[in-house]
């Protein structure tokens, strides 16, 4: 191998490493979008997450009614106490003639 034939072989190794370093700057370039990308299509996923959370939160419930068919029947109410009964005001009925009150009007 003479001089040349050792330049030649140098700067074959040298375009490698060069095409290589073109490489992993492209695969930068690259990963660095992908990245960027991602990044974005994440936040804009947080975003419309958000927005449906808050407008699906800001809707109102309907209500629902328990409906039942009418019927008929007494209706009866009692109640135990114990105790006595005071009356608010007392009024004493004497009437004028002496004798026993058959009816009241």
């Amino acid at each position: 191998m003479e001089i040349n034939d050792y330049r030649l072989t140098i700067s074959n190794w040298l375009g490698i490493l060069k095409t290589t370093e073109k490489q992993k700057h492209i695969k930068n370039k690259t990963m660095k979008k992908i990245f960027r990308i991602l990044g974005i299509v994440i936040l804009v996923g947080i975003f419309g997450g958000t927005i449906y959370f808050l407008y699906t939160k800001s809707k109102k419930v309907p209500e629902v009614y328990e409906t039942k068919s009418p019927f008929v029947s007494n209706v009866v109410r009692k109640t135990v106490a114990t105790g006595s009964v005071v009356p608010r005001k007392e009024i004493e009925i004497v009437p004028q003639v002496s004798g026993i009150i058959d009816e009241l009007y």
